[in-house]
């Protein structure tokens, strides 16, 4: 790393390959790929914060589920509490069973 931080100091790629023992060719391909390979940096960041974003969507939509569901359950509770002593079970049949040949 410190040898392709060099070659970005604009110093002669020579020197730096005659400092470090590393042929001229090889600095040149490393400081290509680091150019190349830094807006990946940039990118990576920002799909994280849309990652981040979309799970927070997805959390509270679990959480919104969640809330409905414990919403559903009290009223089907008190539903079949208070139908069980308001009516009668014949009563209670009559309120789901329809005649099929009535509807339509």
């Amino acid at each position: 790393m410190q040898i392709v931080l060099e070659a970005l100091k604009e110093r002669h790629i020579g020197e730096i390959s005659s400092e470090y023992g590393v042929h001229v060719s090889v600095v040149h391909r490393w400081k290509k790929e680091l150019l190349e390979g830094a807006n990946k940096v940039f990118d990576t960041s920002k799909s994280a914060k849309v990652a981040a974003q979309e799970k927070r969507k997805q959390e509270e939509t679990i959480d919104n589920l969640y809330a409905q569901v414990g919403r559903l359950t009290t009223q089907l509770d008190w539903l079949n509490k208070n139908l069980a002593v308001s009516y009668p079970e014949n009563e209670r049949k009559a309120m789901v069973d329809w005649d099929i040949s009535n509807s339509h």
